[in-house]
């Protein structure tokens, strides 16, 4: 009889308790269409192409004792990591 009230008041716990436990949490983003980000990205990177070939060019013509190099390779350098960064982030 004691026995039967003390299950009775005690709440009761089920069987799948453990297996109810959450283990895990996964969030998922909602999968964003890339076509926008890659035009995006193709239109920043023509850009920096017509730059480096304007400096090229206007170095050449106006003979400024400057190789274009020291204007285009970080102008390409630091396109390339911000490209990286984009694309790792999203």
């Amino acid at each position: 009889m004691f026995t039967r009230l003390i299950e009775i008041c005690t709440p009761r716990r089920d069987l799948d308790y453990e297996r109810q436990f959450v283990r895990e949490v996964k969030i998922k983003r909602p999968n964003q269409p890339r076509h926008k980000s890659l035009g995006f990205v193709t239109g920043a990177w023509i850009i920096v192409g017509l730059k480096c070939w304007a400096v090229i060019k206007l170095i050449g013509y106006y003979q400024i004792p400057v190789n274009p190099l020291w204007v285009t390779l970080p102008t390409l350098f630091f396109a390339g990591l911000c490209t990286v960064l984009y694309f790792w982030g999203e």
